[in-house]
């Protein structure tokens, strides 16, 4: 099918901040509170039914699946295929594509709108209202809304995730990973690191993952490979910015993802 192709100028507003200028997020001190990182999100993930899995590796029809609370994990049935680009709209009405630029394009009508023909998108890039998308371009970090076709360049950075409840949009720029209000004002950093990669929000918006260089090379990995060059899987929790390590993983580390446990047998 040969897809009709609508014309659209779009307008771009300038709400652009350096994020070398960013505000660092303050160390909060965890001495008096109750749970750990871990604990927080194993009691989070029970209740929220979710869990972090190793979606791009299927072995016979199954999953590896994080255990946070001893770091330690299990083979787990899926009921469908985890491994896909999630770039719908929460509503379903549009989906962002690849051709000859970044595109939008209509469920309904099968019409393709130009965004950007430089632009790039990730997983987790719409906003819940299904009305804007987050991108980057050229250096950039840009909203777009699908309704007026307006373009409002954030900040500088690129690889932004916009968090499920809507209130943050995290990206990277030169190495820190930051977050910002999708409204504007100024950038925070999560953590600075040279290796981290594959950033992801969990469903309720409270933890943020990421895998990143490190951990003891003598170990030996999930699928039995023994290390050459060893990586950890690591949630933040978004209320305080504590970080802990959550799993061990080996170069090349697969992504990890928040899976709802409906999409997985006996969980």
């Amino acid at each position: 099918m040969i897809h009709a192709r609508a014309t659209f100028t779009p307008a771009v507003k300038l709400l652009v901040l350096n994020c070398s200028a960013l505000l660092v997020l303050p160390q909060v001190s965890t001495a008096g509170q109750k749970k750990s990182v871990r604990e927080d999100l194993a009691e989070a993930e029970r209740t929220g039914n979710y869990s972090l899995a190793a979606v791009t590796v299927e072995r016979n029809g199954e999953v590896w699946v994080a255990s946070v609370s001893n770091r330690g994990g299990m083979w787990v049935k899926v009921k469908r295929p985890l491994n896909k680009e999630h770039l719908n709209s929460p509503d379903g009405k549009r989906e962002v594509v690849y051709r000859h630029g970044l595109r939008l394009l209509d469920a309904d009508s099968h019409q393709e709108r130009l965004i950007d023909a430089d632009g790039s998108c990730w997983h987790q890039c719409w906003a819940p209202d299904s009305r804007r998308l987050v991108y980057s371009s050229g250096g950039r970090v840009r909203i777009y809304d699908v309704v007026s076709g307006a373009i409002t360049d954030l900040a500088e950075g690129e690889s932004a995730r916009w968090s499920p409840d809507g209130k943050w949009i995290e990206f990277e720029f030169k190495n820190n990973f930051c977050v910002v209000s999708p409204t504007g004002g100024a950038s925070r950093q999560i953590f600075k690191s040279k290796s981290a990669y594959g950033v992801s929000w969990s469903p309720d918006s409270r933890f943020l993952s990421y895998i990143k260089l490190g951990g003891s090379s003598g170990g030996f990995f999930i699928w039995g490979m023994k290390c050459p060059e060893p990586y950890r899987v690591w949630v933040v929790r978004v209320d305080d910015w504590a970080a802990d390590w959550v799993q061990n993983t080996c170069k090349p580390g697969f992504p990890f993802e928040w899976v709802k446990n409906s999409d997985l047998v006996g969980q």
